[in-house]
């Protein structure tokens, strides 16, 4: 059993407000050691909502039952509070490791009205 090492993907690095993001956490281990996840991500702070989908799911091949556990942050319509740094940390009983990754939220170009 060894710590958990996680590997962290946003679906983009760099969003426009509105648009959905989802920030994924993966980690392989040890198919009876469980893998707990946390989060920090930038709308905390002003209490944005926390919406994860976590699974595991067997891994081929190599020695013992290995399984790969995942959680996804999901962010639905971003907003400007949302740019900064998403971090997840995975957590068995050997201990925790975190890893993060950083998002830009860009605000949505105005249109200009055309004089008439």
């Amino acid at each position: 059993m060894a710590v958990p090492a996680p590997v962290i993907e946003a679906s983009s690095s760099s969003l426009t407000a509105g648009d959905n993001l989802r920030v994924t956490c993966t980690v392989v281990g040890e198919a009876e050691v469980a893998v707990d996840f946390t989060w920090e991500y930038p709308g905390q702070q002003i209490g944005r909502p926390l919406y994860t989908q976590e699974s595991s799911r067997p891994v081929a091949g190599g020695p013992g039952a290995r399984l790969q556990f995942q959680s996804v942050l999901l962010v639905d319509e971003v907003r400007e509070v949302d740019h900064g740094t998403y971090t997840c940390t995975a957590e068995n009983l050997q201990g925790a490791k975190s890893t993060s990754t950083t998002v830009k939220v860009v605000a949505k170009a105005k249109l200009k009205k055309k004089p008439q």
